[in-house]
């Protein structure tokens, strides 16, 4: 099978990366059974405001530039839902929800956005990097609903931190899941 000839050489590089790995408390938040997990974030709270981190799975690593699966998922060009019946993943599956996907627990390559934000919500800076991700949950969109309603969970003050920043950003409050 091509696609896993080609991630199986890279996969073990994986174990030797260059770039950072990031220790934060790294969460996705998606439609409930989602497991093409494809972006991540974190947030902080620091004396001057906020860092928001956004991680978007990095498939320029485990692909190839023109070979026979870049050459598939260029004709795809995205993925498609059709509202509770099916998806049709851009990647195919066995790349899309395992290798690549940010699956809580697991060490994956990232690209990251970090944001500085004062305490009114103005971004204040931006550095682009690649990264070694671990997120620590995958959340569904119920699951942040009811941490807004006061359910407890590891990752409570994450959460509730991740709408603060969304409020300040926005200039209004934020009733529903981010």
């Amino acid at each position: 099978n091509i696609n896993m000839k080609i991630l199986k050489k890279k996969e073990i590089k994986i174990k030797n990366v260059e770039e950072k790995i990031l220790n934060e408390n790294i969460f996705s938040i998606d439609p409930k059974g989602c497991k093409d997990i494809d972006d991540a974030l974190h947030v902080k709270k620091k004396e001057d405001g906020y860092e928001l981190g956004i991680h978007i799975a990095d498939v320029s690593y485990y692909i190839e530039e023109d070979s026979d699966l870049d050459d598939i998922i260029k004709n795809r060009l995205t993925s498609i839902y059709i509202d509770g019946y099916k998806q049709i993943n851009m990647l195919p599956n066995n790349l899309s929800t395992d290798l690549i996907s940010l699956i809580p627990n697991q060490l994956r390559r990232a690209f990251s956005v970090i944001f500085d934000i004062d305490n009114k919500g103005i971004i204040k800076n931006i550095r682009y990097e690649k990264n070694v991700i671990k997120s620590k949950y995958a959340f569904s969109y119920e699951q942040v609903d009811n941490i807004f309603k006061n359910k407890n969970h590891i990752l409570k003050e994450d959460i509730l931190l991740a709408k603060e920043i969304t409020e300040k950003i926005k200039g209004e409050e934020v009733d529903s899941h981010l």
